[in-house]
This record gives structure tokens, C-alpha cells and sequence, in this order.
């Protein structure tokens, strides 16, 4: 599972990316891989050029991915830019372990304390697309990115794994303090 970032549709004239979850699978030991799509998103509506933020104009990212303890989901704990204040911070998702070599459109997103699942359109021209809901964040942030304050708390980069020595899983964060990153 990885982080990409693209050039953000909604920001034509800047440099600002989009980032969103992409999933890979490699059969020769990582020499080669190959691709199962984007498997997370925002909504497009989400974005805002309005920023002082040089990096992004929304999405979701800085991913770290746990097999749950009964090896049935993937937990997927993911930074969450939206440019909606209550939706940033960092989220949940989850796909089930049997979907993993067919990942599109199998993940759900954590909102209101429950996990809502991806939703799959295909238009007339047989073209399949896939909507994401909006995350509610479980550690949300209390100053957002986005708004005419260049002052940020928020964490973000969420990295977890279990630890032996208290026989408890650890979610280690960063912390933003602006809307650089500092």
C-alpha cells in the first residue's frame, strides 16, 4: 500500500498535489510490481485552492497498514486532508484480508462509528468509478489546514505497529504546527 500524490485537479495553476492510497502487489520478492489501483480517495469536492499550504490541497495519505488480530481486515490508519476542518486528522479504514489482490472499491472509511463502504457507479459508456465517504477522524484535528490562520495542530503520519515489550499496538504520530509542516 502506498502514498500518491498527483497534480490537484481542483488547482490547475499551482503546484499543489492531490495525494490518495494506491495498492501494488509484487510475485518476485519486489523486482517487479504490479498495480491494483487506487484504492482510497476523497471526494473531488473536498479540495480548496484557498490555502497557504504549498503542499496539497486535500486528500488522504501518510498511510500505515496492520492486519487485525484476528487476520480476517486490514486496518488502513491514514492522514486526512479534506478541506472541511472536523473531517481532518487522522482516519480509519478497512478491507477485508480476502479482498487484498482485488483491492478497488473494497475499502470502507470510519465515519460517525461506523465503517461505510466504498461506493461503485458505471456510466453509460461502461466506465467504472468509485466514490469514497468522508473519514470522521479519530484523533481530529483542533486548528485545521485551510482557513485564513496559517496556525495548525494537528497530527498526521500515523505509523503502527505492535509492541512486544507491552503487548499492546502503538500508534506513533507527527505533529503539525502550520500549515508547513513545521
Amino acid at each position: 500500500y502506498y502514498h500518491n500524490e498527483v497534480p490537484a485537479p481542483a488547482c490547475p495553476t499551482t503546484a499543489r498535489q492531490s495525494p490518495r492510497i494506491g495498492a501494488a502487489r509484487s510475485r518476485d520478492h519486489g523486482r517487479t510490481w504490479e498495480s491494483l489501483g487506487i484504492i482510497l480517495d476523497v471526494p473531488p469536492t473536498t479540495a480548496t485552492c484557498t490555502t497557504r499550504n504549498k503542499y496539497f490541497d486535500g486528500g488522504v495519505g501518510d498511510i500505515s497498514v496492520q492486519l487485525g488480530p484476528n487476520s480476517q481486515d486490514l486496518y488502513f490508519f491514514i492522514s486526512s486532508y479534506p478541506r472541511f476542518q472536523t473531517r481532518q486528522g487522522v482516519s480509519v479504514a478497512r478491507m477485508a484480508w480476502a479482498d487484498r489482490d482485488t483491492p478497488e472499491g473494497r475499502v470502507s472509511v470510519w465515519v460517525n462509528r461506523t465503517f461505510v463502504p466504498t461506493t461503485r457507479t458505471v456510466s453509460s459508456t461502461g466506465e467504472v468509478a468509485y466514490t469514497y465517504p468522508l473519514a470522521t477522524p479519530v484523533f481530529a484535528t483542533s486548528e485545521g489546514f485551510f482557513d485564513a490562520d496559517p496556525a495548525v495542530d494537528l497530527f498526521w503520519g500515523p505509523s503502527v505497529h505492535w509492541n512486544a515489550f507491552i503487548e499492546r499496538y502503538v500508534m506513533l504520530l507527527n505533529h503539525a504546527r502550520d500549515e508547513q509542516f513545521t
